[in-house]
């Protein structure tokens, strides 16, 4: 298997030189929101074998959640660019039509109210003012069995912009709030919370953080102020990410992840200074498991 957190990386690198745009649930999504719908276990979890690969996988959707809300933005500026992430296309027409609109206000408060189709079937449909001046404001935005390859969207929310850079006729924070639904390999989940993001054009750098609920059948996940920050070609990892019977990690990166291919190390840390520790080697990758706390990592077994 290929390297997601390298791929993942991959993606999210594209926003720094592109406009930032996003979709979301309804305006009902926040920080708290999100801590109150997850109801699973909340100290921290034993780790082991049987559920290294959990959090893993765990990790992994978050962070893909989070670059394919953001890779939109390259999307937006460059259609030509390659597509990475899930629902990419998606992004890239919700993505057009504010851009579109921006374009052509003229300066002038205007409502927006557009449907735009989805490559398999369904549609986005986007309404709401922007302030005339600063391109900021709240957008409604609403996915209708919108599917994107293997992927249905269905959720009605709302998208704000917080600041928008007139030099550079950039979006530079955004957030995105709600609730909504996703179908994807068979599995439905439902998200309930707030993501923010902000970019510095000036010296490539993004912060995305994240708090969110998902649910699948009888998983829970939570996204505890979940950061991810790419600094000048270089990708990290922090926060909390919880489970709903295992438990939760602290997450921190002690070697930021790199284009490199050969360098990167995110650490998941639980009871007991328990320990899961994900590498790069060889173009794939590798968990190492301190389950006792000893500071020696027992098993390396290959992510899947």
């Amino acid at each position: 298997m290929n390297l997601k957190i390298k791929h993942i990386y991959a993606v999210t690198l594209l926003t720094l030189t592109s406009t930032l745009v996003a979709c979301g649930g309804s305006d009902t999504g926040s920080a708290a929101t999100a801590n109150n719908a997850y109801t699973g276990a909340r100290t921290l979890a034993a780790l082991n074998s049987n559920n290294q690969q959990l959090f893993y996988s765990a990790l992994e959707l978050s962070l893909l959640n989070l670059s394919e809300t953001s890779e939109l933005a390259a999307k937006s500026s460059d259609p030509s660019v390659t597509s990475f992430a899930l629902l990419s296309q998606r992004y890239a027409r919700l993505a057009g039509a504010i851009d579109e609109y921006i374009a052509n206000q003229n300066y002038q408060a205007r409502t927006i109210n557009d449907s735009v189709p989805c490559t398999n079937g369904g549609s986005i449909t986007i309404s709401g003012t922007l302030n005339d001046q600063t391109n900021t404001g709240t957008l409604n935005v609403s996915h209708n069995q919108c599917a994107e390859d293997d992927v249905v969207i269905n959720s009605v929310g709302t998208l704000t912009i917080n600041k928008f850079d007139t030099n550079l006729l950039k979006i530079t924070d955004f957030t995105v709030s709600g609730t909504g639904s996703t179908l994807y390999n068979g599995v439905t989940y439902t998200e309930t919370g707030v993501q923010q993001f902000a970019v510095d054009h000036y010296n490539g750098q993004l912060t995305a953080v994240s708090n969110i609920t998902r649910k699948a059948g009888g998983l829970q996940l939570l996204e505890n102020n979940l950061v991810l920050m790419v600094n000048q070609g270089n990708i990290t990892f922090s926060g909390q990410l919880c489970e709903g019977v295992e438990g939760c990690v602290n997450i921190t990166t002690p070697t930021p992840w790199s284009t490199s291919d050969t360098t990167g190390e995110t650490l998941l840390s639980g009871a007991n200074n328990s320990k899961i520790r994900i590498r790069s080697v060889s173009g794939f990758e590798w968990l190492d498991l301190d389950a006792n706390g000893d500071g020696i990592y027992e098993t390396t077994t290959r992510a899947e």
